[in-house]
């Protein structure tokens, strides 16, 4: 459970020393305090652990326990006489998973897949080796579980536009945003929805397995059987009617590229021969990215909550500039730790700045009261794409984000910007004088602050 800042900051020993101390510590004070958390009789057991086998075969095998695989293992098992396997790369959930101010520590270790994008001069400027990091939780639960419990609504319009596009949503259309009374809560899915089912005889979940391609017949262009590999035996695993790929957004088309389908000319690149066309597995990658790293310094202690100088009330006069109050284009987090909050301990190597970057922008005001708001599209216009990088199943995709290669997305993000810096002015805020890092980042020096320019030279180097 090393993280990643551990190993690349420079007081190594002292800060994993204190790591370790305060880690275990608080697993054990949840151990001791929290028994809703620990839930031991209710976890969802590995398949192996539980001295079980695999079966012969199954009616339907679901390739990932993320957000989307979790729901579904939980669905088909009501199924009476349908036989369901879930496999999962990664552990259980960790009890820490669910203290979000834990997030900066637990988003760089194994329970992250931390993945990097492909170098592009349009964006991670500021990032070592111009590489951002894109965090995928590797547990059950997937990203829901290393999330802070962040916890978002949907919209109707969301599903409207689903439907007209072929989705059966049905009185979904007229319903609320949510219900009440279903497995959902604000945790993460595999809590929600697979430990319910833990016991359903027709449900067997497989951990620690790492899927490496599902085989299909070229003639019939059906599914035989699954591969993968667990404490080191491969195994091929018989499907009888079909197999669900639910692995994420990377993990997915890469396991259907290495399974010999589309793109075609990638494919060729890689000597692998196409057996289904025109699928254009990995296209089409859209990402809802954030800014961040506009950093306001305050007079007052703010502790960790914006709570107590922040209202509701404060936010009505300045909520026009979304999209429309209904279906809106941009959504806001606060935060009352900003990157400059902890002196570049581990706020730095979550996020990839170069030291360049971090010791003139943060540096300067290094551990001083500041809170951050981050602007976060709802709904991206550019597209990027991913590759796979060689024929090992074990290696990283390519992935190229091409953030903001749209310009709608460049105008909103800015529109976010002015939004915090609006924000800044109602008279609660005021109250703490807040005032905005006047430090210039890192290649916008010339540029003025908070112009187009600017905000579009900034958001190239944090995007």
């Amino acid at each position: 459970m090393l993280p990643a800042w551990l190993v690349t900051g420079p007081t190594t020993v002292i800060l994993y020393v204190f790591y370790v101390i305060f880690y275990h510590d608080l697993e054990y004070a949840i151990w001791l305090y929290r028994p809703d958390i620990v839930d031991t009789s209710g976890r969802v057991g590995d398949l192996q652990e539980l001295q079980n086998h695999f079966q012969d075969g199954y009616d339907v095998i679901v390739v990932g326990a993320r957000t989307a695989g979790c729901v579904v293992a939980n669905r088909l098992s009501e199924v009476k006489g349908w036989k369901v396997l879930l496999l999962k790369t990664g552990h259980d959930e960790t009890l820490v998973g669910e203290v979000p101010a834990m997030m900066t520590t637990y988003q760089t270790t194994t329970t992250d897949w931390m993945y990097k994008t492909e170098p592009d001069p349009g964006y991670c400027r500021a990032m070592v080796d111009g590489r951002c990091t894109w965090h995928s939780g590797k547990v059950l639960g997937g990203t829901s579980a290393v999330n802070a419990m962040v916890y978002i609504r949907g919209n109707k319009r969301d599903y409207d536009k689903w439907e007209c596009m072929g989705m059966r949503i049905g009185s979904l259309r007229d319903s609320p945003y949510h219900g009440a009374g279903g497995y959902l809560t604000v945790e993460d899915t595999a809590k929600a929805f697979l430990r319910p089912v833990k016991d359903h005889p027709n449900l067997d979940v497989s951990l620690v397995c790492h899927v490496e391609c599902i085989i299909i017949d070229p003639f019939l262009k059906t599914v035989r059987e699954v591969v993968f590999v667990k404490r080191g035996y491969r195994y091929h695993v018989p499907v009888h009617t079909e197999v669900i790929i639910s692995a994420g957004v990377m993990n997915s088309p890469q396991i259907l590229i290495l399974s010999e389908i589309e793109p075609a000319k990638h494919l060729k690149e890689l000597a692998i021969s196409p057996v289904i066309s025109d699928l254009k597995a990995g296209d089409n990658l859209e990402d809802n990215i954030c800014t961040s790293g506009l950093v306001y310094s305050v007079e007052a202690s703010l502790g960790t909550t914006l709570s107590n100088f922040l209202s509701f009330s404060e936010l009505s006069d300045i909520s026009s500039i979304a999209d429309s109050p209904h279906y809106p284009d941009i959504v806001h987090y606060m935060s009352s730790m900003a990157e400059n909050s902890d002196g570049g301990i581990i706020f730095k190597y979550m996020n990839g700045f170069t030291d360049d970057f971090y010791d003139k922008v943060y540096k300067p005001i290094a551990f001083r009261d500041s809170f951050t708001i981050w602007s976060c599209l709802m709904r991206p216009k550019s597209r990027g794409y991913l590759r796979l990088r060689s024929r090992n199943s074990k290696s990283p995709p390519l992935i190229y984000p091409k953030y903001m290669s749209h310009g709608d997305d460049v105008k909103v993000l800015m529109d976010g910007a002015r939004f915090v810096k609006k924000l800044s002015k109602t008279s609660l805020v005021r109250k703490i004088c807040a005032k905005l890092n006047p430090i210039k980042f890192l290649g916008c020096e010339h540029l003025e602050m908070m112009s187009d320019e600017y905000l579009e030279c900034s958001l190239r180097a944090i995007l």
